[in-house]
């Protein structure tokens, strides 16, 4: 007679899978075996996407869509509102950042969802234009850079926090009549 204080019942994925207690070690040691290859397949994966979005990047393409890290939300709020359409770059870079709090973002994402809020560029290369701008903005202390292997990212200043973080006049582009 089994004595059901001796079982364990794990429910992943919705079913059921019974554990006897004598088994419970062999068992354990193959679930962190399994859950050990998923992280490295995981973190192999992430680097070989890594690889190609640079790639991509150097070639002058953004992959399509955005990655895990951009919030949906605030992707969603830029298509349907367009609140970039008559802002100047480095304050709606500054934006894409707040919106990203804890967030590390490539210019070419930060490019997608300026782009997305209605951005009008006008220069021959967006990506560049982003490029001067977030360094501007570095160098202000108005955003934060983080060297990776796989290019710069950019994140929200801890210093810079609430909606009083306009740009000073000094980084501000020309109006939308003019290149900005």
């Amino acid at each position: 007679m089994e004595n059901p204080e001796n079982d364990l019942t794990l429910y992943p994925g919705g079913s059921t899978v019974e554990i006897q207690v004598a088994d419970m070690d062999s068992t354990v040691k193959k679930l962190l075996r399994k859950l050990e290859e998923i992280d490295l397949d995981m973190m192999r994966l992430k680097s070989d996407r890594e690889s190609i979005v640079k790639a991509l990047g150097f070639a002058g393409v953004t992959p399509p869509g955005p990655a895990a890290n951009i919030s949906r939300e605030a992707e969603a709020r830029y298509q349907g509102g367009k609140p970039f359409e008559a802002e100047s770059l480095g304050n709606a870079c500054l934006r894409v950042l707040r919106d990203h709090k804890g967030a590390w973002l490539t210019k070419a994402q930060i490019e997608y969802l300026v782009t997305n809020g209605g951005y009008p560029f006008t220069a021959k290369n967006p990506r560049s234009s982003v490029k001067i701008t977030l360094r501007r903005l570095v160098i202000d202390g108005r955003c934060q850079v983080r060297s990776t292997p796989q290019g710069n990212t950019y994140g929200w200043a801890a210093k810079e926090d609430g909606e009083h973080n306009e740009l000073k006049d000094s980084i501000t582009t020309k109006t939308k009549a003019g290149e900005r």
